[in-house]
Parts: C-alpha cells; sequence; structure tokens
C-alpha cells in the first residue's frame, strides 16, 4: 500500500509537470476591451444575430415615413403589399428629454417597442422588407446635444437592440449642425465604438446631410457655414474610423438660390459633386475602383412636389431623371420626402392648414397647393416611379 501510494504521488505529480510546461509554451494574445465583451455576451451576441434580419438591398429605395401621432395607423405590411416596395425610413427618432430616444413628437421612448409588431410583420409579410431608423431631422432635440457620449452610445444600442435594427440614419442638419460644440466628434466616436462592439455586427450605419444644388463647393452658396460644417464632419468620420454604409444628400430646399429651378438637373449636379468628394475623403487614389465605391455609398433624397422654398417644384419628370442616373450609376439609396406627401392635396384648405412650418410653400400631407403650375396626378405617383431602383 505504502510503495503503491508513493507511485500515485509520483504519477501525479509528473503529470502536472507536463501539463505546466505545455500550457507555457501556448502564447495567448492579450484580450481587448471588445474581446472581452464578447466572452461575456457570446450568447446574448449569437441570439441577437440569430432575430437580426438580413441587411438591405445594394441599391435600395426607402421612402420616409413621418411618425407624429402615437395613434397613427401603420400598417407597413399592407403598405408594402399594395405597393410592391417593401423598404421605409421611419423618423424621427430624437431626445425626449435626459437622453432619452422617443418617436418623434409621440413622446413615446424606443425602449417601449413602439411599431415594434408593425415592423416584424412586415419582415415577414407576403412581400417581406425592412425598415431604416432615422435619429435627428430637422429639431434642435437631437439626441447628440443633450447626451454625452457614453450615454448617446447606450441610447443608439438600446434602439438597435429593441428593434433589430439592420440600419440607422443620422439626419443631421440645421441647429444639430451648426451647433459651436463638440457633438460632431461626439456622435462619430459614439457611432464608431458601436460599430465596434461584435452585438452590432451587419448594422449599417449611414448619415443623411443637406447638400446645394452645385454640391458642397459652390463659390456663390448662401449657405457656407452648413456645407462646412458637412465636410467637418465627414472628414471627422473618416478619421475616427467610422465605416458609413451610405452617405445621404437632402437635394431640397434650395434656400435663397435663385427661384424656377430644375429640380432633377440640380439633383444630379449636386449628386456629381459631392460623389467626388466622397471618392476623395474615404478611397484611395490609387485604387482604380475607387469611383464605383463612391458612387455605392451615395444616396439622394429630394423633397417631392412643392418644397419649402418659393416655387422650387420636384415633378415627376424630376424623379424619372433621377431614378436613371441613380441606376446608371449604381447609388446606394434613393429615398423621399415623404411617402405622407405622395399624393395630391384634396383643397386649398387642407393645404393651408397642413404646412410643414408657418412659412411654408410646402404641406405635411400632401405634394401641391392645388394650383398651377404642377399637381400630383395619383396618389402614390413617385413611389411608383422610384421602386424601381430596389434590387441586390
Amino acid at each position: 500500500m505504502g510503495r503503491n501510494h508513493k507511485s500515485r504521488i509520483w504519477l501525479i505529480a509528473s503529470l502536472v509537470s507536463i501539463i505546466v510546461v505545455m500550457a507555457s509554451t501556448i502564447v495567448i494574445p492579450p484580450l481587448l476591451h471588445s474581446d472581452r465583451f464578447a466572452l461575456f455576451t457570446q450568447h446574448t451576441t449569437h441570439a441577437e444575430q440569430e432575430s437580426r434580419p438580413s441587411s438591405l438591398p445594394a441599391h435600395v429605395f426607402a421612402p420616409y415615413l413621418e411618425i407624429t401621432t402615437p395613434h397613427a395607423s401603420l400598417n407597413l405590411e399592407a403598405l408594402a403589399e399594395k405597393t410592391q416596395s417593401p423598404y421605409f425610413t421611419l423618423g424621427f427618432l430624437m431626445d425626449g428629454g435626459n437622453c432619452h430616444a422617443v418617436w418623434g413628437t409621440t413622446g413615446i421612448a424606443a425602449t417601449t417597442g413602439f411599431l415594434r409588431q408593425e415592423i416584424e410583420a412586415l419582415r415577414k409579410g407576403p412581400v417581406p422588407g425592412d425598415v431604416i431608423l432615422a435619429f435627428g431631422g430637422g429639431s434642435d432635440t437631437e439626441l447628440a446635444q443633450h447626451c454625452s457620449e457614453s450615454e448617446l452610445e447606450a441610447q443608439y444600442q438600446s434602439v438597435i437592440d429593441t428593434y433589430h435594427a439592420i440600419a440607422i440614419d443620422l439626419d443631421i442638419e440645421g441647429d444639430a449642425l451648426l451647433a459651436h460644440n463638440d457633438s460632431i466628434e461626439e456622435r462619430n466616436h459614439a457611432l464608431a465604438a458601436l460599430q465596434r462592439n461584435p452585438r452590432n455586427k451587419g448594422v449599417a450605419i449611414s448619415y443623411t446631410l443637406p447638400v446645394g444644388p452645385y454640391g458642397l463647393d459652390d463659390p456663390t452658396v448662401p449657405d457656407e457655414e452648413t456645407f462646412t460644417q458637412v465636410k467637418r464632419l465627414l472628414t471627422d468620420a473618416r478619421d475616427q474610423h467610422l465605416h458609413l454604409a451610405t452617405v445621404n444628400f437632402m437635394t431640397m430646399d434650395y434656400g435663397d438660390y435663385p427661384l424656377h429651378r430644375d429640380m432633377g438637373q440640380d439633383a444630379v449636379r449636386a449628386a456629381t459633386s459631392v460623389h467626388a468628394l466622397l471618392q476623395t475623403l474615404f478611397f484611395s487614389e490609387t485604387d482604380p475602383e475607387a469611383a464605383q465605391h463612391a458612387w455605392a455609398m451615395l444616396g439622394i433624397t429630394p423633397m417631392i412636389g412643392r418644397n419649402d422654398v418659393g416655387d422650387q417644384i420636384f415633378t415627376l419628370d424630376d424623379a424619372r431623371t433621377l431614378l436613371a442616373f441613380g441606376q446608371e450609376h449604381h447609388l446606394a439609396r434613393l429615398s423621399m420626402w415623404s411617402l405622407t406627401r405622395d399624393r395630391a392635396c384634396a383643397n386649398q384648405a387642407e393645404f393651408k392648414h397642413n404646412k410643414e412650418i408657418p412659412d411654408s410653400q410646402a404641406s405635411t400631407v400632401c405634394s401641391d397647393s392645388v394650383s398651377p403650375p404642377w399637381q400630383q396626378p395619383s396618389p402614390y405617383a413617385f413611389l411608383m416611379c422610384f421602386r424601381a431602383f430596389t434590387r441586390v
């Protein structure tokens, strides 16, 4: 018994020595912050990736739907089936106070899952589609103006998790763009951190930004500070290593430019100009496919029908011009402001009672003002034109 006991002890000690020697030869790389996070969230990350739908088509038409009332009927599944156009941009998510994302003027917190059932039904419907969740908009309640960087990242993450989002968009304009603070850098930093998080694999991040009819470098531009800030935002996004799936430009409301504009050609001219900027900013000059890649990250969004300013009117002929241009150059996205407006006004009273803003020449619920020089011929006429753009 004693000898056998000593033999067993010797054998165990020898095995331990062998294991220690073997372990010492294994090189274990240091864990990055994101790697440590992944270890603790491996099960959650897998589950969320399982539930997250596939990505948007490479070339997608996704018109805006403005969420303004908690009682609005929004049957996305039925709308997709009726129009055969199943992708939408839902806006806007903004700060409801104390850095909490809410749906527009409804005041409903995003974390309640408002509209989640409608989105899930769209994904599983007879004409399956999905949504881009849009933050910001022309409002002074954009989240980055009211949140710290860590709070901002947390709000974006909560929205992505709540809706199993495949795409989020940041519409930055007006006060949010011109604010003399660090919000541009803080927003980009928060988005870059969000993108590095393994649980957000596959989530597309895009910006929607203002532009002039000659792009961002017109020497006669009346909005020089705005366009300088747009270039600052995009340059910082590049420097933060933020991968933007799309940069979407709003070819609309050209302010103090001369009236009687050709809105279709203006959109084409603006797109051509900003394409050159995207190519210079984001792609190497030695890349033979740089021009192609830059077109593939560009989006254009007109305001259909009568714009807010003067007699700037985007007609169906303009829509056909933009569609042909987008298809020829293989743009990433076409959209429009907005699907709610894609019909003729019933009468002058309806137009006047639903102004975009008090001094606006445009309505929130229809595309014309029941007067010459242009009227929309039928409901969803713009959608029916642009829907041909969506393709894998």
